[in-house]
């Protein structure tokens, strides 16, 4: 039971219990009609985003979860990356552009802001994937 100290205030608890896959909301924003929900956990894999992240895909294996903008921005590169190659050369970028290195074997040529991006979503990679159940 959980018990107030002040007249008038009124919560909303979430209880969520992994091992079996459970969670329990109760809501008493309403104190005359107290609500309780019991909701099952969705079981994620190892390497699933969590709700709002994508997986960037700058390359087949690449499962960094980044926002929907930024992986239309991937693709987007992706299609026009022959463009920003110096002409005569295989693996070298025209002037202002960098390799994207989303990973040591990503050489795309980008804007040097879309290198930083990479860069910062790898740094996010564990904040944004969603936890296994045990």
């Amino acid at each position: 039971m959980v018990y107030f100290p002040f007249p008038g205030t009124s919560a909303v608890i979430t209880v969520a219990n992994a091992y079996t896959g459970q969670q329990l909301t109760l809501d008493d924003s309403n104190a005359n009609y107290p609500l309780q929900r019991l909701a099952v956990i969705p079981t994620y894999q190892s390497d699933t985003c969590l709700p709002g992240f994508v997986w960037r895909l700058a390359g087949a294996a690449d499962h960094v979860c980044v926002t929907t903008d930024i992986w239309a921005q991937t693709q987007g590169e992706n299609k026009v990356a022959q463009a920003h190659i110096l002409p005569g050369a295989s693996d070298t970028c025209k002037q202002r552009y960098v390799w994207r290195l989303a990973d040591p074997t990503d050489h795309v040529c980008v804007d040097p802001s879309s290198y930083n991006e990479a860069q910062w979503d790898n740094e996010l990679k564990p904040s944004r994937l969603a936890a296994p159940l045990p």
